[in-house]
């Protein structure tokens, strides 16, 4: 990781909510929803770091969304064409196992 990355990533701890705001509109470019700090932390170090090294492949991002479609239709959900950015749901399949789902290139793994 380089130490501009680094900086920027620690610099976001020490930042108040109305900073780390403003840095949401430069880095995303729209307005934050009503996140809490720890979220809104969350989701501008993963862009920082996407911004420096690239986000997920588009083949990740296929298999994600694949497995989105799955889930959707052994838990009886219809498919949807609109995905919300962060969209986070937890689904039990087939009795005890669970599988959890962040969608969005904003979203933290």
């Amino acid at each position: 990781m380089s130490t501009d990355v680094r900086a920027q990533l620690a610099e976001l701890r020490h930042l108040s909510i109305a900073e780390l705001k403003r840095r949401w509109r430069e880095l995303i470019g729209t307005d934050p929803l009503q996140y809490s700090r720890s979220c809104l932390v969350s989701r501008l170090a993963y862009r920082l770091q996407e911004l420096a090294y690239g986000g997920p492949s588009a083949s990740a991002l296929a298999k994600m969304e694949a497995l989105v479609a799955l889930v959707r239709l052994l838990s009886g959900q219809r498919p949807t064409s609109q995905r919300r950015s962060f969209a986070r749901f937890h689904r039990r399949v087939a009795g005890t196992h669970g599988a959890t789902f962040l969608m969005g290139p904003e979203a933290v793994l």
